[in-house]
């Protein structure tokens, strides 16, 4: 017995998983997909989708899907650093210009 399509239920799943867990990458594997509907649920979040008369795509599709993620996550930690060096930087140029003996000077930091 075949179950009936369920693709009232699709984009829902993805807006959960999305707010659950928004760096785990959602495929979706539809029997018939239209193409306003996998629209759809790329612009919600989903990082793709299968139709299940090419499944042969799915480990590839898999495999991508977890790069992208690596590289997000690797992008946002060369963020965070670059945040912190910028942060260390102001603070280390502010105490220099507390401490200098020459009140009002201007400082020029090379590379800031």
């Amino acid at each position: 017995m075949r179950t009936p399509p369920m693709h009232s239920q699709a984009l829902p799943c993805s807006d959960v998983g999305q707010q659950k867990a928004p760096d785990v990458p959602f495929v979706f594997i539809s029997a018939a997909m239209g193409e306003e509907r996998a629209i759809d649920s790329l612009k919600r979040g989903a990082t793709d989708y299968v139709l299940q008369q090419r499944l042969s795509r799915l480990a590839h599709v898999v495999r991508r899907a977890l790069q992208e993620k690596e590289e997000r996550l690797r992008r946002r930690r060369v963020e965070e650093a670059l945040q912190e060096s910028e942060q260390k930087l102001r603070s280390m140029r502010l105490q220099m210009m507390d401490e200098s003996p020459c009140k009002g000077c201007s400082w020029y930091l090379h590379g800031a």
